[in-house]
C-alpha cells in the first residue's frame, strides 16, 4: 500500500509540474504574440499592425 501512495504522489507531481510548464509557455506565447514588428524587420510580415 505504502507503494501506492507513494506513486500517487509521484503521480501527483507530475500532473502539478506539468500544468505549471504549459501555463508558463502559454503565458510566454501570448506575450511574443503581442509584440509589434516592423514590416522591414526580420520576422515582419509586412503588414503594419496598430495596437
Amino acid at each position: 500500500m505504502d507503494f501506492v501512495v507513494q506513486w500517487l504522489c509521484y503521480l501527483f507531481a507530475f500532473a502539478a509540474g506539468s500544468a505549471a510548464a504549459c501555463v508558463v509557455a502559454s503565458v510566454v506565447v501570448k506575450r511574443g504574440a503581442n509584440k509589434n514588428v516592423p514590416a522591414n524587420a526580420a520576422g515582419g510580415d509586412g503588414m503594419v499592425q496598430e495596437r
